[in-house]
């Protein structure tokens, strides 16, 4: 150890690594019951099992119950036995899946599109990478959907904006009399907020080094070159550290009920625990979107900065500062369209889309509408006030049900954000000094040329 610390604590941490996911693993094992043996000896005299969906939502393997939907969510019954991980489990779970998939298609959810194959490479390595939800489909999606779901409950949402509240007041102490570029500023608080909000403590995981990862990322997704490269060598220095999170919280006890833990904790559709790269690639996909919310609040507060008339007309109350939000997120750009691939060829709107074809969604488009939003240049959040806007029209973080589809599952988070830091610059009562407040259009996703100065 005196020769050569680092060698020895690398191969202590290894074995330790080992031991604690066999630990897990054998923690996670059940007994086969006489069901599970009655399946097994099944597989043996046929290729396929039968397995349905009754009207109770009661899912069978050959007359055995082994789980029911709850919506589009699948829960395995605790008593259905293990079947190992082995072509025994695979032929069970594959017959579930294939009554889960004609269940979820009879329900009108046909998951015609696929993101795979849907994203540049460079794109999907810095925003979502191998294993992350938005890269599944079918039973595996909606299983990996329903733990973010889960996470966005009221509680949790409350939750987020009260740390926001302590993160921005604490710097804000330091702002008082003095010019601040909200660009630069918003970054550290959101970092430090994503981090408690996960169940991770700041003050012991360097924020400003997660922060310029979690920031590298969105700001180079979109770029070629250096600045890409760089984004994605910060990336690799971000899974090592979220890796070493999820091992932390197996082997130890992280704070329950919060993402950090849930993530340690989740099971695939099989039962078991997500890879730890798996579970990493998952936890970053937490924090990054988080710091993402930067722009949309420092496009708040260009909106009150070039909108006086709607200034004046923006009160605290929940639904004014909601609606505020949602006319910020559909008038300002962000990443402009997503994309899909085909699965099984339709037909829509005189169109027809056959397997393979890439479908490009045009968000900011669809957000400006005029079929569904009259004069829709103009910012004007009465508009989210009044009745439904056409359907499929508001689409700043996808379209389609939320919680089937692939639309981002964070969006309640990114909402509750937004309102949050928009009373904060609404208290705040900041004034805007002399600078260029125009959006540059060549930058994905952009913050306004200034960086929006603010003085307080």
């Amino acid at each position: 150890w005196l020769d050569d610390a680092p060698g020895w604590q690398d191969r202590t941490r290894a074995i330790e690594d080992k031991l604690s996911d066999a630990l897990h693993r054998g923690l996670t094992q059940r007994f086969v019951d006489k069901r599970a043996a009655i399946l097994v000896s099944r597989i043996k005299d046929r290729d396929e099992l039968l397995a349905a969906v009754n009207g109770d939502g009661e899912v069978t393997v050959e007359g055995h119950f082994i789980g029911r939907m709850e919506g589009f969510r699948f829960v395995a019954d605790e008593d259905a036995g293990d079947f190992g991980d082995g072509a025994a489990a695979k032929a069970v779970s594959g017959a579930a899946e294939r009554a889960l998939c004609g269940e979820i298609a009879s329900l009108g959810m046909p998951f015609e599109l696929t993101r795979r194959g849907a994203m540049p490479a460079q794109v999907l390595a810095l925003l979502q990478d191998k294993g992350s939800v938005q890269a599944l489909d079918g039973v595996e999606h909606l299983n990996r959907r329903a733990l973010f779901l889960d996470l966005m409950s009221q509680e949790r949402l409350d939750l987020a904006r009260r740390l926001l509240r302590e993160e921005w007041r604490a710097t804000a102490r330091t702002w008082s009399g003095r010019e601040v570029t909200l660009s630069r500023e918003i970054g550290p608080i959101l970092t430090r907020t994503a981090l408690r909000w996960c169940g991770i403590d700041p003050v012991d995981n360097a924020p400003g080094q997660r922060e310029e990862e979690l920031s590298a990322m969105v700001r180079g997704a979109a770029k070629i070159g250096p600045g890409h490269w760089r984004a994605r060598a910060l990336r690799r220095r971000s899974e090592a550290w979220a890796r070493e999170q999820i091992r932390a919280a197996r082997a130890g006890a992280p704070p329950p009920g919060t993402p950090l833990a849930a993530l340690a904790y989740h099971r695939d559709p099989d039962g078991l625990a997500l890879p730890r790269d798996v579970a990493a690639v998952e936890l970053l996909n937490l924090l990054r979107p988080i710091v993402a919310v930067g722009r949309f609040i420092a496009f708040s507060a260009h909106a009150m900065a070039t909108e006086p008339e709607a200034r004046t007309s923006l009160t605290a109350d929940e639904a004014a500062l909601r609606a505020w939000g949602d006319e910020v997120r559909r008038l300002y750009p962000f990443f402009p369209l997503i994309g899909g691939r085909v699965q099984k060829p339709f037909s829509h709107a005189g169109h027809r889309f056959d397997r393979d074809d890439w479908v490009l969604l045009d968000l900011h488009g669809t957000n400006r509408h005029p079929a569904a939003w009259p004069k829709p240049e103009r910012f004007d959040p009465s508009r989210h006030l009044a009745a439904a806007p056409v359907e499929g029209g508001f689409v700043p973080q996808g379209g389609g049900p939320m919680r089937e589809g692939h639309r981002c599952p964070g969006e309640m988070l990114t909402q509750a954000l937004l309102s949050e830091a928009t009373a904060l610059l609404h208290e705040a009562q900041f004034e805007t000094p002399p600078q260029d407040l125009s959006i540059p259009r060549r930058t994905i996703p952009p913050w306004p040329a200034s960086g929006m100065r603010l003085r307080l």
